[in-house]
């Protein structure tokens, strides 16, 4: 993972299924172990991303570099589009209802486009 940025996706879901065995008052010092470890790598936002997917359930209000990634609880503009015709509400890029369903582990049908959503 720390080598190739085209498996962060996968890698996370095997972390995610491996966590899931630890007590629950461990995963997240087991889980900021993890960001600390991998927080100077390449592609980070994208990293973010991942690991947050990972941190959600426990803590929503967890901080990461990301503006992206803290767009779910602070109120940032992540594009100036002043210059845009059109205004673009960017609270709606976030669904908190898919985010109240996620599970502790990473299904393999949100690391693949190509597979069913009946998988």
């Amino acid at each position: 993972m720390k080598n190739n940025i085209r498996v962060y996706a996968e890698c996370i879901s095997i972390l995610s299924k491996l966590i899931d065995f630890v007590p629950k008052e461990e995963k997240n010092k087991l889980i900021e172990s993890i960001r600390k470890k991998l927080k100077n790598e390449m592609a980070t936002e994208q990293l973010d991303i991942w690991v947050q997917r990972l941190t959600v359930i426990s803590d929503v209000n967890k901080k990461f570099d990301s503006k992206l990634c803290n767009k779910i609880h602070e109120a940032n503009n992540l594009w100036d589009c002043s210059w845009c015709k059109y205004q673009i509400d960017e609270n709606l890029i976030i669904d908190y209802e898919k985010i109240k369903q996620i599970t502790d582990v990473v299904t393999p049908i949100e690391i693949d486009d190509f597979i069913d959503d009946v998988y």
